[in-house]
């Protein structure tokens, strides 16, 4: 009897730490602000963009990957600058997918199809690059997201086809690998595409196809997932469940906000993983394809709206309980 106990507060224990209430109510709203960028090659105009990154004056930096590019813009979508042409030479993109930056403006880029990461000024010079084809460490199979944690001065990289997260300093050195190829178990990953960081250096994965997120410590050890039941990453349209979360970013109040790709919407969660509130697909937002989200000034969210090539100004608001 005792046992059967023991066994039972440990289940519920278990439980209760995966944050996951598919039937539970929204306890806040995503509203969207603003949108910029139709299709096309000119100033402004996307082709397919995929990264985006905020700088700490609240510049946005967009990876147009089609176009093979990176266009910056004034943190309300006013075009400043493009670098990047198609091609395989230095400052020069296959298809540039991912894009970061670091405390002192420099800018990261990941190639999709040269599998390498260049850095540039602010203004768009290269400076240098670094990776090359292979899954031993530091290779690359696939460049897909990345993301700079300021705070430890360290480059996260999703190692798409290598099924597997890869830490580098900012000057390419390769330090560490987060994650293994599997599905199901706590730390395996199925083709991530995305990272981002927390103020504690925690480090969050959109699993895409384990359809789900992943939350390692600062020293990429597993702490917890999010995602269907248990998170083992069921596919589903619920609120405790993606379809291909392809993105993956985290505000200073610790919120979560995931780019649901295949589900056509944008999700909140909260630390702990709990569903908070999404910005589905809907005539007032026209949402399709959100493959990227970041984290701009004064509470705002970007999220790359890839099949409508535009990017979408996002808010999230708490609900305040009413008698």
């Amino acid at each position: 009897m005792k046992t059967k106990y023991i066994t039972a507060t440990i289940i519920l224990a278990v439980v209760s730490s995966i944050a996951w209430w598919p039937f539970s109510a929204p306890t806040g709203r995503i509203d969207l602000i603003n949108q910029w960028g139709k299709s096309g090659g000119g100033p402004g105009e996307f082709n397919e963009p995929m990264g985006i990154a905020v700088d700490m004056d609240g510049n946005v930096f967009v990876a147009d990957a089609r176009n093979s590019r990176v266009q910056k813009f004034t943190h309300e979508g006013k075009f400043i600058l493009q670098w990047g042409t198609s091609g395989d030479k230095d400052g020069e993109f296959g298809k540039p997918v991912g894009v970061a930056v670091d405390g002192e403006g420099f800018v990261y880029v990941s190639d999709y199809d040269i599998n390498r990461i260049q850095k540039f000024s602010p203004e768009g010079k290269f400076i240098g690059k670094w990776g090359k084809s292979g899954d031993g460490p530091g290779e690359i199979a696939v460049a897909a997201g990345i993301h700079i944690d300021r705070k430890m001065k360290a480059l996260y990289l999703a190692d798409f086809y290598n099924k597997r997260v890869e830490k580098f300093s900012l000057d390419g050195k390769f330090i560490s690998q987060i994650g293994a190829s599997g599905r199901v178990l706590s730390g395996k990953l199925h083709y991530p595409t995305d990272i981002y960081t927390d103020a504690e250096s925690n480090i969050y994965v959109a699993d895409a196809y384990n359809n789900r997120i992943q939350k390692f410590d600062s020293n990429g050890k597993y702490v917890a997932k999010y995602g269907g039941f248990l998170g083992m990453g069921i596919p589903g349209k619920g609120k405790g469940t993606f379809r291909v979360p392809s993105g993956v970013a985290v505000d200073e109040k610790s919120i979560i906000y995931v780019a649901d790709s295949a589900n056509q919407r944008v999700v909140a969660l909260s630390n702990t993983g709990g569903f908070l509130a999404e910005l589905p697909i809907k005539e007032t937002s026209g949402l399709f394809s959100p493959t990227r989200v970041a984290i701009g000034i004064n509470g705002t969210v970007y999220a790359v709206d890839t099949a409508n090539d535009r990017i979408l100004i996002l808010k999230y608001h708490k609900s305040i309980a009413t008698n």
